[in-house]
């Protein structure tokens, strides 16, 4: 949890804003780190029997009925994805993303793997499985990339969404 706070007190420093599902735990460590980095902090929350609550550390908070609403809300408002290791809702929202960049139904954005270890595997079935059949291509993975630090989600960040001050 202190890696995603500190990455995200880093990313909220350098001028973005992070919005994240609103929840426990990572979710809870982004929004801190957001807050402590002077970004306002999101949550798009969703109604579950698990979580009664939106994590303290919010500044402003949506909370949605169905998943596939807050998804659109994320892709409608998201510069990027920076994605930490996660579970299944993590790997919803990645193929989510993915799939609506690849159909031209949401703009291509950056996505950030966070933790190269963690990503390594899907990332080799990804080449050995469905491009290597050809049922996703080679322009797919380009808005893939994988950071292994902090550093590199900032300069990633950098690259594709340079901020403008004044």
């Amino acid at each position: 949890m202190q890696r995603g706070q500190s990455l995200a007190k880093a990313i909220a420093s350098a001028g973005y804003a992070v919005i994240t599902g609103g929840g426990p735990g990572l979710m809870d460590a982004f929004n801190r780190g957001a807050q402590a980095g002077g970004s306002p902090s999101v949550g798009l929350g969703i109604r579950l029997p698990t979580e009664t609550s939106p994590n303290p550390h919010i500044d402003i908070h949506l909370r949605f009925e169905r998943f596939f609403t807050r998804k659109a809300v994320f892709v409608r408002y998201a510069q990027a994805f920076v994605v930490m290791p996660g579970g299944w809702g993590t790997l919803d929202e990645l193929f989510e993303i993915l799939c609506l960049v690849n159909t031209g139904k949401a703009e291509p954005v950056p996505v950030i793997l966070v933790g190269t270890t963690f990503w390594e595997d899907l990332l080799q079935w990804l080449e050995h499985g469905p491009l290597a059949r050809g049922t996703i291509g080679h322009a797919d993975m380009r808005f893939i990339q994988s950071a292994r630090s902090e550093a590199d989600v900032l300069r990633i960040l950098a690259e594709r969404l340079p901020l403008t001050h004044g």
